[in-house]
């Protein structure tokens, strides 16, 4: 009575083996000790294009290409007692003879069989190799990018400072006052124009050399609370012509080492955008702080805010926020300001509310960058 029970309890157990291999997700093998196959499940059949009666009584090492055989004894022979070995990439050939990729991992069982278990990873493979050649593409196109900015820039620049040159030579030469005043003025608006253009050429070739690591910068003390009111002062008009307040407050206390212009173009270039995006009876503020190690400037505005996705993006070079159209700006401001931060050592961020406005800070060294971190111009 007690073995008729025990094998109706053998042959229920036989049966949900059955039906649990039989069904699982994931590929199942059992293999004999000398690596042959006893039984397959319908997903590992799947995977490898084959039926069971095709599979049942292969080697193992018939599914693989000739030069994946060595890792694949490894893998066979690596698990001698129970547990389950660590998961490993398996590289298979198919019944069509195509690639088939799988993590795998082996177990003994009872009377040594070993059970293979193969998770298909050849869809996630190509997807992932593909993944990885579009990266390397967008790596070399942006670097091209960056190659052409910088050779177009550094073409416009001697062209750029001859006319800039000749305007400055004519203006100069009209001492008694016989040129038109019409034609003075074009000419001062042909020089204004030609020296923004030259600003930003030499921004455009200062973010390069930036990127390359090879940043100039003139260092020397730096006077903030000076630099920032200097700043503040020719922001002022267009702050009265958008009815925008503009303050500021704290101190710096004492001087720091840096490239003042840079340091300069940075707060004129938070200063604008602060102005320009915030709407009449808004307020700009500009926060000085600073400590024995560091110095930091906030700019703060009741502005319209950054949206979460755009905030993400705002340094890269030629982005321009959702929301700006119609309004001028290349994208070219904050990835500069970043640079010149960058080349100081320093950090700059942001933190916006849409419709509430934004706060950009800049953290720079007291003491200016280290030695041999940037090139010092004399």
């Amino acid at each position: 009575m007690w073995s008729r029970g025990n094998r109706a309890r053998r042959v229920q157990s036989e049966e949900w083996f059955r039906r649990v291999f039989g069904d699982a997700p994931a590929g199942l093998i059992l293999l004999d000790a000398s690596g042959r196959i006893q039984g397959v499940n319908a997903a590992f059949c799947r995977y490898a294009k084959y039926s069971d009666a095709e599979l049942v009584g292969m080697s193992l090492f018939e599914l693989v290409f000739p030069e994946e055989c060595e890792s694949t004894e490894g893998l066979f022979r690596a698990r001698t007692t129970g547990g389950a070995g660590e998961p490993v990439e398996w590289r298979t050939r198919t019944k069509d003879g195509s690639e088939a990729w799988a993590l795998v991992s082996m177990s003994v069982a009872a009377e040594g069989t070993r059970v293979v278990h193969v998770q298909d990873m050849t869809e996630r493979r190509r997807l992932r190799l593909e993944l990885e050649q579009r990266n390397e593409q967008l790596v070399a196109a942006d670097r091209e990018k960056d190659e052409l900015i910088a050779v177009v820039s550094h073409e416009l620049r001697t062209p750029l400072t001859s006319i800039m040159g000749y305007l400055d030579l004519a203006l100069a030469e009209d001492a008694e006052g016989e040129m038109s005043d019409a034609c003075r003025k074009f000419l001062l608006v042909a020089q204004r124009n030609s020296e923004r253009l030259y600003r930003l050429v030499e921004d455009l070739l200062f973010v390069s050399s930036t990127d390359a690591g090879r940043a100039t910068l003139e260092l020397g003390p730096v006077d903030l609370d000076r630099v920032v009111r200097e700043a503040v002062t020719e922001a002022r008009p267009s702050a009265i012509a958008g009815e925008v307040g503009l303050s500021t407050r704290g101190e710096a206390g004492g001087t720091m080492i840096a490239d003042a212009p840079r340091v300069a173009e940075v707060i004129a270039n938070l200063l604008s955008n602060a102005v320009k995006f915030t709407p009449r009876g808004g307020n700009v503020e500009v926060e000085v702080s600073g400590d024995a190690k560091n110095v930091a400037v906030r700019v703060l505005d009741t502005g319209r805010g950054i949206a979460e996705d755009d905030a993400r993006r705002l340094f890269d070079r030629f982005f321009r926020a959702s929301d700006v159209e119609g309004l001028p700006g290349a994208g070219l401001g904050l990835a500069i300001a970043k640079a010149i931060v960058d080349a100081h050592e320093g950090s700059i961020g942001v933190e916006s509310r849409e419709g509430e406005g934004t706060s950009f800070e800049v953290s720079l060294p007291r003491a200016g960058p280290h030695v041999g971190s940037v090139t010092e111009a004399a």
